[in-house]
């Protein structure tokens, strides 16, 4: 259940709501600046560079105006790549206390029945995977969340026939993701439990490497590692062929409405039904929505591998030692010295 283990992880990102919050306003700031530059281009081309009272005082004017644009918006990006760095470092060090502290609290019955290599899966490479997620993918993603609503209003504001050509190809393409998404989790586990295996394995041999050496075994684990390595790279080949011959078909699919646009919007130009700066504000938000719908199809295969590792954190965390103590347990405080007299040792 992904909307729990959401739930869970927002539980563990409450102490630093500060930096949520600061996030939550450069991606609005993103936003806005994002969608104001189309609209200065449709003043610089109808109001300038197509009027014959256009003047170079104008025309510095609004080039200005979107070199303000540029500079503000590489001032936002540095601003949250900052912010969710820091944001990402701290809930994946929570992270890690957590699973750490809980594998200390489980009993040894618990811990002797799961790989080494395993539990400091747990504990390194899985919030590792929550913290890169959380960094890049998710806040790209909600920048793009924001930039899709945006454009989308826009154009449906400004002529719904041609918004609707626009998004035409994107409900098939999001039957066809969410079709595929239970697939694509399965694919993954599939591909990290294959990675937990060999890393196990390396654990538990450089561990025991003197006694792999005292008996002669060296070629039998170089043979299963090998096995093991060759299980995991057939695996991620396979899901990597599937991702990167499914997805482009999709990128192209997409981008289909962006050619009707232009044809049906050229139409309305030479039929002095639309400005030429209309039609490229227009054509620019299209490509401009293209980029979200493509980052979204994307999307579920970052979104599933920062989910499965954080439910592999929380499989740890929610462990349950063997041996508790009562409820009415009394917590006893150990004082007094230790002495020894008249004590001889010999050998």
């Amino acid at each position: 259940n992904k909307a729990a283990v959401l739930a869970r992880l927002w539980t563990v990102a409450k102490p630093h709501i500060h930096l949520v919050g600061a996030a939550t306003a450069i991606f609005w700031g993103l936003m806005a600046l994002r969608l104001v530059g189309p609209q200065i281009q449709r003043l610089l081309i109808d109001r300038v560079l197509t009027n014959p009272d256009g003047t170079v005082q104008g025309l510095l004017l609004f080039v200005g105006l979107l070199a303000a644009v540029g500079l503000s918006t590489n001032f936002l990006n540095v601003l949250q790549g900052r912010v969710m760095t820091l944001l990402s470092s701290r809930l994946s060090r929570d992270l890690r206390g957590l699973v750490y502290a809980r594998i200390q609290e489980l009993s040894l019955s618990y811990i002797s029945r799961r790989k080494t290599g395993d539990l400091m899966n747990r504990v390194s490479n899985d919030t590792r995977t929550v913290q890169r997620f959380i960094q890049s993918q998710a806040a790209h993603g909600i920048n793009e969340g924001l930039v899709l609503i945006g454009i989308s209003i826009i154009l449906f504001w400004y002529n719904w026939r041609l918004a609707a050509l626009v998004l035409f190809p994107a409900p098939f393409v999001v039957m066809l993701a969410g079709a595929i998404r239970h697939r694509i989790r399965l694919m993954y586990h599939q591909q990290w439990r294959a990675g937990d295996k060999a890393n196990s394995l390396l654990q538990d041999v450089l561990s025991g490497i003197r006694v792999v050496k005292a008996f002669g075994q060296e070629d039998r684990e170089v043979e299963r590692f090998v096995h093991y390595s060759q299980e995991m790279a057939d695996i991620t080949a396979r899901n990597e062929k599937m991702w990167n011959t499914l997805f482009p078909s999709l990128r192209y699919i997409m981008g289909i409405g962006h050619f009707i646009v232009l044809y049906f919007g050229g139409h309305l130009v030479l039929g002095e039904q639309m400005q030429l700066g209309e039609l490229v504000q227009f054509s620019t938000y299209a490509g401009m929505l293209y980029g979200p719908l493509q980052f979204i199809s994307f999307f579920p295969r970052w979104f599933t591998e920062a989910m499965t590792a954080t439910e592999r954190i929380f499989e740890v965390v929610d462990a349950k030692p063997e041996i508790q103590d009562r409820a009415d347990a009394i917590d006893h405080k150990i004082t007094g010295h230790i002495q020894f007299a008249n004590v001889t040792f010999g050998y």
